[in-house]
């Protein structure tokens, strides 16, 4: 069964910083959210900042500010739909890797990879 792994920075020479047989969906790739999650010491606020620049909001914490950034990759997809199609096609039975920390076990997972996996494997309209 696919799953979503984290991408990490090799830190030993010759090590993998992608599991192997994961496809990548992070930024820089056409899977990448266009929303990202910043944090900012001035304003001691987690910012949701579009690609373009944009600051969309600012939460308390972390999760929210995740929560907001898959909710709008999911309407960036539904406005996207061949983007959707795409990922149907190209993703189905492939483990996904993003950035971003895979929950522990009954947690959420608030990231985009973890959408596109369903997505890929039907249970995401």
């Amino acid at each position: 069964m696919p799953a979503r792994v984290q991408r990490t920075r090799p830190h030993v020479k010759g090590q993998q910083g992608m599991p192997t047989g994961s496809k990548y969906v992070g930024r820089g790739s056409k899977w990448g959210n266009p929303t990202r999650v910043v944090y900012d010491r001035r304003t001691g606020g987690w910012h949701a900042v579009h690609d373009s620049g944009s600051n969309i909001g600012t939460w308390p914490t972390a999760a929210e500010a995740r929560r907001f950034a898959v909710e709008s990759y999911r309407a960036h997809l539904k406005a996207n739909p061949d983007l959707a199609d795409t990922a149907c096609r190209e993703l189905a039975g492939l483990d996904l890797a993003c950035w971003c920390a895979v929950p522990e076990a009954g947690e959420t997972d608030h990231c985009h990879a973890a959408v596109l996996l369903r997505l890929a494997a039907g249970g995401e309209n």
